[in-house]
């Protein structure tokens, strides 16, 4: 394997890890970031992802944890941007956003910052 091979599978990696765990991803429909697809991905045993990406707009972040049967979620949407959060639970009743009711899994949001938080499975 070739230097050139093993940078690109790190590459790999890396952009499976803010994607995938840290739920970071472009909107197809509005590329470049403008619109950002928060969708975290918790798996098998893992009980929290810090991750970040640096658009052409700012810092955008997704930190997680899973504890005492809750799911904590923070995130960071850049200046001059929105995005779509998809919250993971099994019960829309338990979401709260900056410890208020909210209710549903899917919201819309401009920039700023934002803790969700719902009951995990």
């Amino acid at each position: 394997m070739t230097g050139e091979s093993q940078y690109f599978l790190g590459a790999d990696i890396a952009g499976w890890l803010f994607r995938t765990l840290g739920g970071i991803r472009s909107d197809p429909e509005r590329p470049g970031f403008k619109h950002i697809i928060l969708r975290p991905q918790p798996c098998g045993d893992l009980k929290w992802v810090k991750s970040s990406f640096h658009s052409p707009y700012g810092l955008i972040s997704s930190s997680w944890l899973i504890a005492g049967g809750k799911f904590k979620w923070d995130v960071t949407v850049p200046p001059n941007t929105t995005a779509t959060a998809h919250v993971p639970t099994a019960n829309l009743a338990t979401v709260t956003e900056s410890g208020k009711p909210a209710a549903r899994a899917v919201h819309e949001l401009t920039s700023g910052v934002y803790t969700f938080e719902a009951e995990w499975w």
